[in-house]
């Protein structure tokens, strides 16, 4: 049997370049941003935003890292205080401020 592979289907089927990541990609969120984070509590059963200060994200796997800003209520306990080190999706920033 011939062989019915065409070259024309691979041609076609090549990603473009504008869709490959590349390591040298500018970030979502670059140091210094300032963030607003919503976080959920299930205990409290309610959610509240803090702010925090990006100090660098993965884009791979939509993530923030960064250091709290604000003083957050008493329902977060002790570990989350302002100055504190945070890691979050990308799905809980709800605001953006770019550093200047």
């Amino acid at each position: 049997m011939a062989d019915t592979h065409s070259n024309k289907w691979d041609e076609d089927t090549e990603v473009p370049a504008r869709w490959v990541f590349s390591t040298n990609a500018t970030p979502k969120y670059q140091q210094g941003d300032y963030l607003r984070i919503e976080l959920l509590s299930e205990v409290a059963g309610r959610s509240m935003s803090i702010w925090m200060y990006v100090d660098h994200c993965d884009d791979q796997h939509a993530i923030v890292f960064g250091t709290i800003d604000s003083e957050p209520s008493e329902w977060l306990g002790s570990a989350l205080r302002s100055g504190a080190k945070l890691a979050v999706s990308y799905r809980q920033v709800r605001e953006h401020r770019q550093s200047w």
